[in-house]
């Protein structure tokens, strides 16, 4: 299944999709917020494929439901869905700044006065760095301005790189000056090392962007060896009602590599599995966050090898969501897919971002070009063995009308 992809034209510097609103930041330092839904809706009344197009666009969490993978698993009804797909995804999605301008619900200039080094929107806030150091806006898109002007100044850090994990924390990646995370709770787990009100140093080690594999920090680096920041839970002295309560805990840091020459090394992780590139040799390994040495059990494991060719170029900057790895070399993105599908998309790359922490936007793409911006829709996860696939993050389904038993967390 190829992907879907909604070109829009225009001189963008940045993108992010969240509550039905489509971000898009532009050179002259603006920020233009549009809905989504009707962007989508004014799509649906040309081609008249409702069903196709929802889901890809604007509930990727959908298909992944316990009921419609059933239905998906009849392949008389595969059939036909896979056909009313295919016919969509022929179709060239191409609009303009003008033609999409009559669902912009806001525009303004971008608080702090100077184009963000990234920026990340969680629960209704925008987090964003630039050089005068970290910065917290509230979004209302009730207010005149739906991104506050008045931003909240947290640190005079040049931080380089966000990356939110769906507990309350951000970790901050600051290069030369090392890996910070932002926790969001009023309870600090390791308040030694607290250096301003919320932000904690986990390492000193360079840290060119971070991501979260559960409870833990996957620092990657282009100076150093990459590592984890592993975390665990660990019961907290309160007790309510008579039921323990859990608090996040750093633990110690694991390297990544044996080695310090990072020529042709790179490493990454999310979740369940650690990536790491070796001279064109893509290692594999799941991780296991909850592991007890004492037990003589290992955080991680040997999944696959993989050689790939495509991989000798140098790489800047990889990721990973459920539709599969994103690695961004000097020439191309590519994007290896779950389903183990290659799909290229020619440079030069102004910017890329995916949303694995997002419910209904899981499996967009939004690759920012010099002319355009292009909104991709990767599909062909839902029908892969999400057990056995060696490219992106595992997505557990639970069963119908079950749930999973749940602790009280001080996170």
């Amino acid at each position: 299944m190829q992907p879907l992809v909604i070109t829009i034209k225009g001189d963008f510097t940045d993108s992010n999709v969240y509550s039905g609103k489509l971000y898009l930041w532009k050179i002259d330092n603006t920020v233009s917020i549009y809905s989504w839904y009707e962007i989508i809706e004014y799509i649906n009344k040309k081609i008249k494929e409702r069903i196709i197009l929802n889901h890809a666009f604007l509930d990727n969490d959908y298909l992944y439901e316990h009921g419609f993978n059933n239905i998906l698993a009849d392949d008389e009804f595969k059939s036909l869905y896979l056909k009313k797909y295919n016919r969509v995804a022929k179709t060239l999605f191409i609009l303009t700044e003008e033609e999409i301008s009559k669902f912009k619900t806001n525009q303004q200039d971008m608080p702090g006065g100077i184009i963000p080094h990234d920026t990340e929107i969680y629960s209704n806030n925008l987090y964003f760095c630039n050089d005068n150091g970290l910065f917290q806006s509230t979004i209302n898109t009730r207010n005149k301005y739906h991104i506050n002007i008045r931003p909240n100044k947290l640190w005079d850090c040049n931080i380089l790189n966000l990356k939110a994990n769906k507990y309350p924390q951000i970790a901050l990646s600051a290069g030369n000056e090392g890996l910070y995370e932002l926790s969001l709770n009023e309870i600090s787990r390791y308040s030694e090392n607290e250096i301003e009100p919320h932000i904690f140093k986990i390492s000193e080690k360079y840290s060119a962007f971070a991501n979260y594999a559960f409870l833990s920090i996957v620092n990657s680096s282009l100076d150093s060896v990459p590592f984890i920041a592993l975390f665990n839970w660990e019961e907290h002295e309160k007790h309510i009602y008579g039921k323990p309560k859990y608090i996040r805990k750093y633990s110690e840091i694991l390297s990544l590599s044996s080695t310090s020459k990072r020529k042709n090394y790179f490493s990454w992780g999310i979740d369940d599995k650690i990536y790491e590139i070796n001279k064109g040799n893509l290692a594999i390994k799941k991780f296991n966050n909850y592991a007890k040495p004492e037990k003589n059990e290992s955080y991680l494991t040997e999944k696959a090898n993989i050689y790939l060719k495509e991989l000798d170029n140098e790489i800047l900057n990889a990721g990973t969501s459920y539709f599969g790895n994103i690695i961004e070399t000097d020439e191309y993105l590519l994007i290896f897919e779950s389903n183990n599908n290659i799909t290229k998309i020619d440079g030069p790359i102004v910017r890329w971002r995916a949303f694995p922490r997002s419910k209904n936007f899981q499996n967009q793409l939004h690759v920012i070009l010099e002319e355009c911006i292009r909104i991709y829709s990767f599909n062909s996860d839902y029908f892969v063995n999400q057990s056995e696939k060696t490219h992106g993050i595992m997505k557990i389904i639970p069963p119908n009308n079950k749930t999973k038993a749940t602790r009280s967390y001080l996170l």
